[in-house]
């Protein structure tokens, strides 16, 4: 998968990565779907694609409390600091990233999934400070 999986975007939400102002094209998640948004209006609504059922439209206050991105490795590689390494390691995708106190490698089914454990577990162990500055990539 090249993006996260809903479990994992609803907790780089909640640990509090940045959401993006909704563009057209952008992956989320939205009812446990993953969507595409098809058109943010003038007005602020955004219309969402879900596969195999009907399309949703959201004012942009629903959007914020439902929806969640969905992010993908570019997104997430933007957050980490340098020296971050992605590799198979045992047969899974992994990302690796060695701080001051710790080695840091976790192992999942992507390379997306591999890099955002990584970033929940910097942004659990690290003062808010180290952080205060991330979250401003831009998802495409």
């Amino acid at each position: 998968m090249t993006h996260c999986t809903y479990q994992t975007a609803i907790a780089l939400k909640e640990a509090g990565m940045s959401q993006p102002t909704p563009k057209a094209w952008q992956l989320v998640w939205a009812y446990e779907d993953l969507c595409v948004v098809s058109m943010v209006y003038q007005d602020g609504e955004i219309d969402l694609i879900r596969p195999m059922m009907r399309d949703i439209r959201f004012t942009q206050d629903q959007f914020i409390r439902l929806a969640t991105l969905a992010p993908d490795l570019e997104y997430i590689a933007a957050l980490l600091p340098p020296g971050f390494i992605l590799e198979m390691w045992d047969g899974r995708h992994s990302c690796k990233i060695e701080t001051d106190e710790t080695t840091i490698r976790t192992m999942a089914d992507s390379f997306t999934e591999a890099a955002a454990l990584v970033y929940l577990s910097l942004k659990q162990n690290a003062p808010t400070s180290d952080f205060s500055k991330m979250g401003d990539a831009e998802q495409e």
